[in-house]
């Protein structure tokens, strides 16, 4: 199957299980970055010119802190307003 006739640079893997991770991994270009949202389970050879990158979302990590206490400051307001609106799928009891 062809998915493109270029070669693909940055691939983003929102999933990220290993399967996704090596599907991403075969179509990258020498040089190519794949961006990660879970550990990386990549067999990396030490002179393959791929890289992995791993995404981090979390305000409590050092270095999102700053960022992280500033969009903290709005969430009440953009929840009020509907720029994000809660949706609960289902409610499990313990």
């Amino acid at each position: 199957m062809k998915i493109t006739g270029s070669r693909i640079h940055i691939m983003y893997d929102s999933i990220s299980t290993k399967e996704t991770q090596e599907a991403a991994w075969s179509l990258l270009a020498p040089g190519g970055k794949l961006v990660l949202t879970q550990p990386s389970q990549i067999s990396k050879d030490r002179n393959d010119s791929r890289q992995v990158v791993l995404v981090d979302g979390s305000p409590q990590s050092d270095e999102n802190w700053e960022t992280g206490k500033r969009l903290w400051a709005h969430l009440e307001r953009w929840v009020e307003e509907g720029h994000i609106r809660v949706s609960i799928e289902s409610v499990t009891y313990l």
